[in-house]
């Protein structure tokens, strides 16, 4: 008998960020992924607009962003800028992991996003 000595690991490849108690594939559901075409691991974020909870509807509208990591940080200052700009007063409140934040689905998006760049090169 032949006994293997590949060495398997278990990695986290996606997370999602949707509201509490909202289905996995709702329209406010974020999907982030890290993904590599052979040239290096970057982020895809994604969410589906109009597909009423079903992927691969007729109605199905996936949009997508990539992210590599060398474009992450002036990126994220970037995001971080607007979302100071847009000042809506209702979006401090926050329940959940989130309550340090202060704009709780924007914020847990960009913190999502952050965690998994941070994880991925952990990896590498």
């Amino acid at each position: 008998m032949t006994h293997s000595t590949t060495k398997y690991i278990q990695r986290i490849t996606r997370i999602t960020v949707l509201p509490a108690g909202e289905p996995l594939l709702c329209e406010k559901a974020t999907h982030i992924s890290i993904e590599d075409e052979a040239a290096g691991e970057f982020l895809v974020v994604e969410q589906f607009s109009g597909c009423n909870g079903k992927l691969g509807g007729d109605d199905e509208k996936p949009q997508k962003i990539r992210i590599d990591q060398a474009e992450w940080p002036a990126l994220k200052a970037g995001i971080e800028k607007m979302l100071m700009e847009c000042g809506d007063p209702a979006a401090d409140e926050i329940s959940g992991d989130f309550s340090d934040l202060r704009f709780s689905e924007e914020a847990a998006t960009t913190e999502a996003i952050e965690d998994a760049f941070l994880k991925s090169k952990k990896s590498q």
